[in-house]
Order: structure tokens, then C-alpha cells, then sequence
């Protein structure tokens, strides 16, 4: 995946080294966030396409399925020849056959240009893929045997629906764009929240315009209606004539010269921007810069814990504290912070190994002791000490280092097919020992959780004498 920017930016300049590198590809094993053979939809094709720069920076890219076949509509840039367009082709069709190599047959992607006059269309099966990516077919091969088909755009309608939904220049409106010609005017419907201002609509509605009568030369008026995705507000609609909205665009070029915009280093760290509740571990990026590959090793460990269950908020902290050394350029002390994760991962693998491989007797499987009572054990496969607590300095070291990582770790080892950990007792004297701990050491804020999970036990279970 690395390589497919490259790729990009190298090709429209130099088609000749685009296509030697094009013999790299079949050595990738082009990655992304979705597993091989799941079902996927549009908005997943799209998102790998973008996340993996198959085509320029900037380009927004449109997908449809169709039974096994998959569109995909694009920009051609003004710099790049038809070999140029073969090979995103081939990128493209690679990505989407990746995501669904048994649902995917075809994949047709169509460069249109700038006005939506005319595109070239190129056609790959999957049988193209596998070939070129098995060695069977060479790099000159598989560009010979793709044809570039050229045609022409003779709906306006069509064009400016296809010119708005692949242009980032109206990403804010929401979900699906719809066009229709009356005439002299061109209607355009698009889904906009509710809670998007009136002021707002009216400056979006003056970038559709635009673009609308750029795709479609030659008409009067640009009609935009808004409507509510979730029928929460009236639809809202402008009305711009050609000549109102040329009279708009200049002015409002003048008001947006006078704001000065820079590109400088952002005072927001990472660990600034995210929100752990909405982060998905598996399209998490890392920075760019001093121990990229270091970190993206590191990233990959932590995903596999995440699929295994092991609660990530710790382990996440301790990677955004690195991100966030990176980015002040502090190498030192990332090298130094992501020895330290290593470490925990090291820990927390070893603890996920032996909570896995764990065998419990016949009394331990059906959560009974000599007595036949559920959940009430004499030894659990926690080390209890002789006077019956769960108290015991290697678990309180274990605790003090990382209670999130001790509690993920034990709580993992109570799990039942038939009991949750909250069925035993033993369970509820170790959380009693987490509490205690973290008290002691003057951590009461940390003790907080397991002090209430203790709370929840106790309700549950009030006939326990602990």
C-alpha cells in the first residue's frame, strides 16, 4: 500500500517508470481494513480506493455495484496517457477484488474529463488480477490486452449528477446528489441535515451551482433543493440565474482572497484530535515521520489484541503519548515510550496465551467446588493466599504497573462458557484487592471503576459474605 501514492505521482510525468513499477504490484499484498471474502458495500470500495491513493489527491471517487460487477467513476487527469489510465485501473480493480474476491467478477472504471463531455472506460476482470499477480501475464501483457474505450456524455442530467458526486468541492452536502433538465434550468437535489443553517444551504447551493453549469454549459438556471435525509424540515431551495450567480462568485472570490489561509505545523496534537469511544483500531493511520515502521509493527499487535477482545483505552494512550512525541519531534523519547508499549504487549500477549490455553477441571467447567455450590470454589485459578483473600504482593506489583492491563487479563481468565466473572467469588475478593491497592498508593481516581463494579457484584449477589 505504501507504494501506491508514489505510484500515482509518478506516472503522469513519467509514464515509462509508471509502468516498470507497475511489476511491483503483483509482489503487494495490497492491505485494508476489511476482511477478505465479507460482503462489502460502496461507501467500503470507496474508502479503501481513498485511504489507498489509488487515483490523484484530491479526486473524489464514485462507486456502484451491480451483481458482480463494480463502476467506478472518476476524474483523468490532464497529464496522464492511456497507460496511465490502465494502471490506476488495474490498482483500482485490485483493491476492490481484495475486499470481495468471491462477490467481485468485474470492475469497470470510467476517467471522465473535466466537463463530463467524454471518458475513457477500461474494463478488468478478476481473472486479469490473479494473472498478472500469479506471474502468468507480464506487466506489457496485461497493459496490451486492456482496451481503452472512448465515449461521449449526451444526458446533461447525467453529467452533472456524475460531476457533483465525484467532485470534493460539494462533500458537505450529504449522501446522494439527483439532477433533472427543464428546459433551460437544471434542478438539483441533494440530502442536507436539518440542522445545517439556512446560511450555510446558501453558500453550499453557490458551490453546486458553479459546478453544475461547469458540467453542463450552456443553460439559464440553477434550481437546488435541500431535503432533509431524515424528514425533519421542509425541503429548502435557491434559485440562482446564470447571471445572478456570476455576480455572486465574484464577490464572494474577493471576500475569500481578502482571508489569509497558511499551511503551518498544527498547535492540535494527536492525541488531541481523536475520541477513543468513536476510534476504529483497524482504520487508525499513523503519523509520517522518525519510526514510522516501528510504530505501524507496533499498530498491527495492537489490532490483533483489540480482534481478540483486550480493551485497547491503555494501550491507546500509550500510543497517542508516541504519536505525540513524533509529531514535537522528539524521537528520543518516542524510541523510548514505544519500547515501554512493546513491553505491555509482550505482557498482555503472554497473559491472552495461557488465558487461552488454560484448561480447567471438570468442577472448574461447571463452576462448582467439592460442595456443589455454582461460583463458590476453594481455589480458583487465581493464586489465593492462606487467609482466603486474593491478596498478594505479585498481584498487587501487577495492579500498581497497569490495573487496566491486570484487570483485562484477570477478568479474561474468569470467563465461562456458562459464568460471567461476576459469578464467582473469588472474582469479587480480587476487585476488592484492585480497590485497596489503588487507594494505598494514593489512586483513588483509578480505584473508582473497580469500586463500582464491586458495588454491581454485591447487589447481584447479596447473600455472598465477602
Amino acid at each position: 500500500m505504501l507504494l501506491m501514492k508514489p505510484i500515482c505521482m509518478l506516472k503522469a510525468k513519467a509514464p515509462a517508470i509508471a509502468v516498470s513499477l507497475l511489476a511491483t504490484i503483483s509482489l503487494l499484498q495490497l492491505g485494508n481494513a476489511y476482511p477478505a471474502g465479507a460482503a462489502v458495500d460502496t461507501a467500503a470500495i470507496t474508502t479503501a480506493l481513498e485511504d489507498g491513493n489509488v487515483f490523484a489527491s484530491g479526486i473524489r471517487v464514485s462507486v456502484r455495484l451491480n451483481g458482480d460487477e463494480a463502476t467506478i467513476s472518476t476524474y483523468r487527469s490532464s497529464q496522464a496517457n492511456d497507460d496511465d489510465c490502465r494502471i490506476e485501473a488495474v490498482l483500482a480493480a485490485k483493491t476492490v477484488i481484495d475486499l470481495a474476491p468471491d462477490d467481485i467478477y468485474r470492475v469497470v472504471v470510467y476517467f471522465y474529463e473535466p466537463n463530463l463531455s467524454s471518458y475513457k472506460q477500461v474494463q478488468i476482470t478478476r481473472g486479469d488480477v490473479k494473472s498478472f499477480a500469479s506471474g502468468e501475464t507480464s506487466k506489457e501483457e496485461l497493459l496490451k490486452s486492456l482496451r481503452i474505450k472512448s465515449g461521449s456524455m449526451s444526458d446533461a442530467g447525467e453529467n452533472v449528477a456524475s460531476y457533483l458526486n465525484a467532485s470534493r468541492r460539494v462533500a458537505s452536502a450529504q449522501k446522494k446528489i439527483r439532477t433533472r433538465i427543464k428546459g433551460q434550468d437544471i434542478e438539483i437535489l441533494c440530502q442536507m441535515d436539518g440542522w445545517v443553517t439556512d446560511d450555510d444551504c446558501k453558500l453550499e447551493a453557490m458551490r453546486i451551482a458553479q459546478q453544475a453549469l461547469k458540467a453542463a454549459r450552456g443553460y439559464k438556471r440553477v434550481r437546488i433543493i435541500f431535503t432533509d435525509p431524515r424528514g425533519g424540515v421542509k425541503d429548502r431551495y435557491v434559485e440562482l440565474p446564470e447571471d445572478v450567480l456570476k455576480q455572486l462568485a465574484g464577490n464572494l472570490e474577493g471576500l475569500l482572497a481578502a482571508v489569509p489561509l497558511s499551511n503551518d505545523a498544527s498547535r492540535w496534537l494527536p492525541s488531541d484530535r481523536v475520541n477513543y469511544q468513536k476510534l476504529d483500531i483497524k482504520r487508525l493511520k499513523l503519523l509520517p515521520g522518525p519510526l514510522k515502521k516501528e510504530r505501524d509493527d507496533t499498530l498491527a499487535r495492537l489490532r490483533e489484541l483489540a480482534s481478540a477482545g483486550v480493551g485497547m483505552e491503555p494501550f491507546l494512550d500509550a500510543l497517542f503519548a508516541i504519536e505525540d512525541r513524533v509529531a514535537e519531534g522528539k524521537t528520543d523519547e518516542a524510541q523510548e515510550l514505544l519500547a515501554t508499549l512493546d513491553k505491555n504487549i509482550d505482557e498482555q500477549e503472554e497473559s491472552s496465551r495461557i488465558a487461552r490455553d488454560y484448561k480447567p477441571s471438570k468442577d472448574e467447567k461447571d463452576g462448582k467446588n467439592a460442595s456443589g455450590k455454582p461460583g463458590s470454589k476453594e481455589k480458583d485459578r487465581t493464586e489465593v493466599s492462606d487467609d482466603g483473600t486474593m491478596d498478594n504482593p505479585e498481584i498487587r506489583n501487577k495492579i500498581l504497573a497497569n490495573p487496566k492491563l491486570a484487570y483485562n487479563y484477570w477478568r479474561m481468565r474468569y470467563i465461562r462458557k456458562d459464568h460471567a466473572p461476576e459469578d464467582f467469588p473469588n472474582y469479587l475478593k480480587l476487585l476488592k484487592v484492585f480497590v485497596s491497592t489503588l487507594i494505598q498508593a494514593n489512586r483513588a481516581s483509578e480505584a473508582s471503576p473497580y469500586q463500582s463494579e464491586v458495588e454491581t457484584i454485591r447487589k447481584k449477589h447479596p447473600d455472598w459474605k465477602i
